[in-house]
């Protein structure tokens, strides 16, 4: 499993085995528990659909900043 997690500086690519699920989950909550980024998953060829939820048998997520505007 791959987490591909974009911000300000470029991107960094966290892999995780799967005896690592428990930190795997733990960084996806963490992630989604700032408010300040949108993980999303490939639901094609070239489209991506918002993720709610940790899914174990996915095998990668992009991380990128929520929008903000005002």
């Amino acid at each position: 499993m791959k987490f591909h997690i974009m911000d300000h500086t470029g991107h960094s690519t966290l892999e995780f085995t799967p005896a690592e699920h428990a930190d795997a989950m733990a960084k996806f909550n963490a992630l989604l528990g700032e408010k300040k980024i949108v993980g999303t998953r490939k639901a094609g060829e070239t489209e991506y659909k918002k993720v709610k939820s940790f899914d174990q048998l996915e095998d990668e997520s992009v991380f990128t900043p929520a929008r903000q505007g005002g």
